[in-house]
């Protein structure tokens, strides 16, 4: 089973609240970087690169791999 997620442009981003935001902007590599802004960044570890795939905004899991955090947002 395949799963994207796709960052399209939209007139306004919900910012009321923001605690972490994913842009999917770094292309390659193993983090998801946290561009919200508040506090400290929350950024995504994946666990196995090569079951990924980057694409222009997005990133498709290609096979099961863990993608987390260090701890929950706050």
């Amino acid at each position: 089973t395949t799963f994207s997620w796709t960052v399209a442009s939209a007139p306004s981003r919900v910012s009321d609240g923001l605690l972490v935001l994913y842009e999917f902007g770094e292309g390659s590599g193993s983090v998801v970087g946290d561009s919200s802004g508040v506090g400290v960044p929350l950024d995504l570890s994946v666990a196995d690169p090569g079951a990924v795939s980057w694409s222009s905004g997005g990133l498709s899991v290609e096979a099961g791999t863990v993608i987390s955090s260090g701890g929950p947002a706050t």
